[in-house]
């Protein structure tokens, strides 16, 4: 991202963090394929939201507010006190443990009530697994990610 945008992203995604939590502290880090807007909160529950809900309302706002001043689109990713980072770590693991189960019961295993984010998540920690595909079925808040065994 051009140095010159940064601190106009910092700026919104300030404007619209301390709403919620005045006293919430920002750090933008930028990456080759994304750029991260750390929060630091004494009220992450509020930020996080229902499963991460609130977090992801927070990335599509922040990134249409700065599109929309900049004619710039970069993908965000706004993370309360590493929860981001913690739940990926969750996922997979919760991942790998059902692609066992799905190896040796011979059966599909589901999980429901993912984001779509999430979602992909599985599928890329599995898609290179040796035993299991993975696939999603049903639309909307009945869509639902199979594991199932080779």
């Amino acid at each position: 991202m051009d140095k010159n945008l940064s601190p106009k992203l910092e700026e919104i995604a300030s404007t619209i963090i301390h709403r919620i939590d005045p006293e919430a502290k920002l750090s933008i880090v930028e990456n080759q394929d994304q750029i991260v807007i750390n929060i630091e909160s004494k009220k992450p529950a509020l930020l996080i939201g229902f499963r991460g809900e609130n977090l992801q309302a927070l990335q599509l706002v922040i990134g249409l507010i700065f599109h929309q001043q900049t004619g710039v689109w970069w993908p965000l990713l706004v993370d309360v006190d590493n929860w981001q980072k913690k739940r990926q770590e969750e996922l997979v693991a919760a991942a790998y443990r059902l692609a066992q189960k799905a190896k040796f019961s011979n059966q599909a295993q589901t999980i429901s009530h993912l984001l779509p984010r999430e979602r992909r998540i599985i599928h890329i920690a599995l898609a290179d697994h040796p035993d299991v595909v993975t696939e999603s079925q049903g639309t909307d808040a009945d869509r639902k990610l199979l594991i199932k065994p080779k």
